[in-house]
């Protein structure tokens, strides 16, 4: 109970610190049980925890229990040195009893992301000869969402073998009154029976109060007697650009009655990478078998190859073991030409990569025999058709937004497959495509689309046969009362322009009126002077043609202008 609650407070304290920190989901994580493969009886042996997260993906919380064969390995001790966690909800803890170790570490925001992160580090030491297979019972990875997403994708155990005789020398048999042996630790090389790429190995000992002295070697003999003199006596020694192999340290003490029992302790050093090599292609990707064999094998000449990784474009990495590096047979997700990258590690940590580009041959699109074309409100889609035996198939719908939704189904032993679509579809127009994945992880290319329509509930269509007929009746007003507005404006304009020129066309007549008559007065008043002047002298034969030419134009003028102001009168007046 205690251990629940723990871990559910463990949970809900992940999920309150990566509310503070928001990340995009896109790949996953992996936990491995890493370290050296092999071992002897009383020899210990460091197993390191490692985390990998991959793509955009960061980490929030690591949870994990351990379970190991108690016949084989005594735990002796978990090591936080090192640890991409910065504190825990549950500390590492073990029972030898049980077999079974826990621990429950948090990374605050923004969290951690990265490549084979140390956890903790298991050390164990070795009760009997056999093979011992460490694994996990229970794991988890929480991102740093704020939602506590669990983005674990895969772990992996590890399989130790273990032999009678240990590799490590023992010490002879201390003088009488003489210093006991030192005891050694290293903290770049702790485990004896793993390879470090650190050419630098620092150890350390302590001075007990009656020790003068202190003699040191390094060497290749397990056994060796130390020669070099440290007076007064040191507590520690690095070494320096230590070439690669396998190495023992010794050290002596002396004190009053002499020098005492000797330590050796073993240290492996390996800087040197993997040998270079190329990916070959066992078998090309085809029709028949989209998933082609790749061959990626090499060696290492000091540690030797401790396993491989392959990852195909951005997917998550994928341990390989040495058995498979000769003949594996790559996972696909899609076809087309994609990226496969190789990481090969020694058993130091070295690593060489290679790289190469194949090209991935798709598999058969699904055949759509039967899909529903038209539908009534609520009824839902189905679809069938066939495809290869036990493929999984996925139906993606897209509206007449672009709006997509995808639900899967996986076809029966003779390729058969249907599906009863669950989520609730508007009414409207939707187009629909499927795409298979083989048992082999090969994708299909997508089907042509397909179109199918969702007719309205009929209280809808109602509404929506009654709307248009109101809409129409309403253009059919809007555009009568806007012919009627137009025609009344039209109307409305002519009458008054007609007023105005029948007032412009009266102030013009009179206008004309009054300058004919002025005119007239003129030529009456002319015609008045030559008739006076023939009265009292003959007028000359000029002066009496002028005189009856204006007598005649005068009254023909004047019934003219009479005429025409009568008609404008009367043209006024209507």
């Amino acid at each position: 109970m205690l251990r629940h609650n723990l871990s559910l407070f463990s949970i809900l304290l992940a999920f309150l610190i990566g509310a503070f920190g928001l990340a995009p989901h896109a790949s996953a994580a992996t936990l491995t049980l890493s370290g050296g493969s092999s071992a002897t009886i009383g020899q210990t042996i460091s197993v390191p925890l490692l985390v990998s997260i991959e793509g955009s993906e960061v980490l929030n919380a690591v949870s994990a229990e351990v379970r190991f064969p108690t016949s084989l390995l005594t735990l002796q001790s978990i090591s936080k040195t090192g640890s991409v966690m910065s504190f825990w909800a549950e500390e590492p803890s073990y029972s030898n009893n049980n077999g079974t170790a826990s621990l429950q570490g948090i990374v605050p925001n923004p969290g951690w992301k990265g490549q084979a992160g140390t956890v903790v580090t298991f050390v164990f030491k070795v009760k009997a000869s056999g093979s011992a297979t460490i694994s996990f019972s229970s794991a988890s990875v929480l991102a740093n969402d704020g939602l506590g997403t669990n983005i674990l994708s895969k772990t992996f155990s590890k399989t130790l073998s273990f032999g009678d005789s240990a590799p490590q020398a023992t010490s002879p048999t201390p003088t009488s009154g003489a210093p006991l042996a030192p005891v050694l630790t290293s903290s770049t090389h702790p485990d004896p029976s793993m390879w470090y790429n650190d050419a630098n190995p620092l150890f350390s000992w302590k001075v007990p109060a009656d020790v003068t002295a202190v003699r040191l070697l390094y060497d290749k003999n397990p056994v060796s007697s130390p020669s070099i003199l440290y007076s007064p006596a040191i507590n520690r020694k690095q070494l320096s650009d230590v070439g690669d192999g396998t190495y023992y340290f010794h050290a002596q003490f002396q004190n009053a009655n002499g020098w005492g029992a000797i330590s050796h302790m073993r240290f492996q050093v390996d800087t040197v990478p993997p040998k270079a090599f190329t990916i070959k292609v066992v078998r090309e990707s085809s029709g028949e078998n989209p998933q082609p064999i790749l061959s990626f094998e090499t060696t290492d000449a000091t540690s030797g190859i401790d396993y491989y990784t392959v990852t195909v474009a951005d997917a998550v990495p994928i341990m390989v073991t040495k058995s498979h590096a000769a003949q594996y047979l790559l996972p696909i997700e899609k076809s087309g030409e994609e990226t496969i990258v190789v990481h090969t590690y020694d058993k130091a940590g070295n690593t060489i990569t290679e790289s190469a580009t194949l090209t991935i041959v798709a598999i058969e699109s699904p055949t759509i025999t039967t899909y529903s074309k038209q539908l009534k409100a609520d009824e839902p889609f189905t679809v069938s058709g066939t495809t290869y035996s036990e493929a999984d198939v996925r139906i993606t719908i897209q509206n007449s937004s672009g709006d997509t939704e995808t639900e899967s189904t996986t076809a029966d032993a003779s390729g058969n497959f249907s599906l009863i679509w669950t989520k609730h579809l508007d009414a409207g127009t939707f187009s629909f495509i499927a795409v298979a994945k083989g048992a082999s992880g090969a994708m299909s290319l997508p089907t042509e689309p397909s179109i199918f329509v969702v007719a309205g509930t009929p209280l809808a269509q109602w509404g929506s046969t009654a709307l248009g007929y109101l809409l129409f009746a309403f253009a059919v007003v809007a555009a009568i009362a806007f012919v009627a507005g137009v025609g009344y404006i039209l109307w409305y304009r002519l009458g008054h322009l007609r007023r105005r020129l029948k007032h412009m066309t009266v102030r013009s007549g009179r206008g004309v009126q009054y300058d004919f008559e002025r005119i007239m007065d003129d030529l009456h008043s002319l015609a008045t002077l030559l008739h006076k002047a023939k009265q009292s002298r003959q007028l000359t034969k000029e002066e009496d043609v002028i005189l009856e030419t204006l007598k005649h134009h005068l009254k023909k003028m004047e019934d003219d202008i009479l005429s025409r102001l009568e008609q404008i009168d009367d043209e006024a007046g209507q």
